[in-house]
């Protein structure tokens, strides 16, 4: 294959695994027919629409670039990225359904996560204190920021909280990029795909203070994608920190009048400092 080629074919793949989990996020979301104009019913907030819609589209997106992964137990930390998408949906829909967050599940899903996903580093590259150090770390920091992501959809309001996330990994996907991972960025741009719609819903049918279940597929993919470019790619422990803590910037926002705005452009400014770090590091490299 030529350069050429190849160029065109990344192209490709990458628009397929924008546009598939856009148009996929779109038409779960109308599911709810939030034209309808009952608030109640088609607000963004009821039932399974938004957490399915990023819980299937992402993998929609995940086919269109990488093709179908094969089925666990024994997979790579980016093949996990597939169901990781379709647990988070899944689990999302359940909890907003049920109108109830299940905190314990959480914790287990916490602690599993590092153990699943990061076995080819305990076995490769850590040693025995490291793989607990890490291990520990790991789970707390998504444990805790599961609860004050759930905390923050209750406080600020959908649309400029999801469009602060989607801004997030738009930028993250350009920190991946320059870490030498074009798949990771790939993905990372499928996620904004699936977003993006769920944030304009937000701001459409705008429902502060309703449990959506969004935050369990959005928070198991982003600290996936950061996870695989950090500890199986290139991405820097910084760059890696900012991003994993981009999100619940938004909580400095409940300190403002201007929490809207806050909301969008913390979690921005945080993967922004990631992308500059990483094109800093990029740069001095050549």
């Amino acid at each position: 294959m030529s350069l050429v080629q190849a160029d065109r074919s990344i192209l490709v793949h990458a628009l397929l695994g924008a546009l598939v989990p856009g148009a996929a996020s779109t038409v779960i979301l109308a599911a709810a027919r939030p034209w309808s104009g009952r608030a109640a019913e088609s607000a963004p907030a009821r039932g399974w629409t938004m957490p399915l819609a990023l819980g299937l589209a992402f993998p929609a997106g995940y086919l269109a670039i990488n093709g179908w992964p094969p089925l666990p137990p024994k997979l790579g930390i980016t093949q996990w990225l597939f169901y990781l998408g379709l647990i988070g949906g899944l689990w999302g829909a359940y909890e907003a359904r049920r109108a109830r967050s299940v905190r314990p599940a959480w914790l287990g899903a916490s602690i599993a996560m590092p153990i699943v996903l990061l076995g080819f580093v305990r076995e490769h590259q850590w040693s025995a204190v490291e793989t607990g150090v890490w291990t520990s770390g790991l789970a707390l920091a998504l444990f805790l920021s599961w609860n004050v992501l759930t905390a923050l959809e209750s406080r600020v309001r959908l649309g400029p909280l999801l469009l602060g996330w989607t801004a997030v990994e738009a930028l993250a996907a350009g920190a991946y990029q320059f870490s030498h991972s074009s798949v990771l960025a790939q993905l990372a741009g499928a996620l904004v795909a699936a977003l993006l719609p769920c944030a304009v819903l937000g701001f459409w049918r705008p429902a502060q203070g309703l449990p959506t279940g969004v935050v369990a597929p959005f928070l198991l993919l982003h600290s996936g994608l950061a996870w695989a470019a950090h500890f199986a790619s290139y991405l820097g422990l910084t760059g890696f920190v900012l991003i994993s803590l981009a999100p619940l910037a938004a909580l400095l926002s409940l300190c403002s009048s201007r929490r809207s705005s806050l909301a969008v452009g913390l979690p921005a400014l945080l993967s922004l400092l990631a992308l500059l770090l990483e094109y800093r590091s990029a740069s001095e490299s050549y």
